[in-house]
């Protein structure tokens, strides 16, 4: 009997619903983790970027690394988002939601829709926000902060300047060009994570967000320490890292009178008709930008300085 020439037919692919679903999406997504004991956006403590399973290993490496025997290097990989979930896990015996929040075409896009909400919708722990990303976003320093309405050089709408602005704009392309508000977005989130870390240090020291001053000589960032009249400016230049005392109110006579009293109380060295000034060691003595450690010792400088 000779074969049927169905036989040889070639054969339908066999393929799941699942995998024709995954072929249509697009392939990067943003994501949330939530706590399944509150599917709210009051219950999400992550927000991430990825492609294929990338939101469903966060659970896998942080209940992994619960049962080993963690090493010095592990202790410092074990952030607050591998603690939530082990705590989930350990009072449901389930783990973290995972739901994409977006999908997009490009890695680009991606991005910035995770650093839009990190940054701006949501906020990090250590900002008062919910999430407990250790970094806010790819480029989230062309994003505002959550809570903050202040103007900002660089990113607000410009005004219009109508006297000659020949030197502003020498200045500022210098900074622009060598990628100085960069850097200081790293080097302020270098220093906070050393603060968090120092016993002496932390709750005591806040550092708000860098942004481009003085007609754009310099990214400054204000460093808080406790002093209502006093605050520790790290000002980044084109080539280093300045540390200034600055009066909080340096526009106003009496800011700089209350500032002058205090440096004077502490035979600190004043400037500028009392708008700045130096602990000693700190005039003309520059920091490399990674020179995170003397940063901080610089603030721990003022802090014990001024703790009194």
């Amino acid at each position: 009997m000779p074969a049927s020439k169905d036989k040889f037919k070639a054969q339908p692919k066999v393929t799941s619903k699942a995998t024709e679903l995954k072929d249509q999406l697009k392939k990067y997504y943003v994501y949330a983790l939530i706590d399944p004991r509150n599917i709210s956006e009051k219950g999400i403590f992550y927000i991430g970027k990825g492609t294929d399973k990338r939101g469903l290993a966060h659970a896998a490496n942080a209940l992994k690394l619960s049962n080993l025997e963690k090493t010095d290097e592990d202790k410092d990989k074990d952030s607050e988002k591998n603690k939530k979930i082990r705590e989930i896990h350990a009072a449901t015996q389930e783990k973290p939601l995972v739901r994409v929040l977006g999908r997009f075409d490009t890695n680009e896009e991606a991005f910035a829709a995770e650093s839009m909400l990190i940054k701006y919708s949501y906020g990090l722990t250590r900002t008062g926000g919910p999430l407990t990303n250790i970094v806010l976003g790819h480029k989230s320093r062309h994003i505002r902060d959550k809570g903050n309405f202040e103007s900002i050089e660089r990113l607000d709408i410009p005004k219009v300047n109508k006297i000659d602005g020949t030197y502003i704009r020498t200045e500022l392309d210098k900074l622009l060009s060598r990628g100085i508000p960069e850097i200081a977005d790293e080097t302020v989130d270098q220093i906070r994570a050393l603060i968090a870390k120092d016993p002496d240090l932390k709750g005591h020291i806040t550092i708000e967000t860098p942004k481009i001053v003085e007609y754009g000589r310099y990214v400054g960032a204000i460093v808080n320490f406790g002093e209502d009249d006093v605050i520790l400016r790290l000002q980044f230049r084109p080539t280093s890292l300045i540390t200034n005392l600055r009066a909080r109110h340096e526009s106003t006579k009496l800011g700089k009178e209350k500032f002058t009293a205090r440096m004077s109380a502490h035979n600190l060295e004043i400037k500028g008709h009392g708008s700045y000034g130096w602990i000693e060691g700190w005039k003309n003595n520059g920091l490399k930008f990674n020179d995170y450690e003397t940063a901080v010792e610089r603030i721990k400088q003022a802090y014990n300085c001024f703790k009194d």
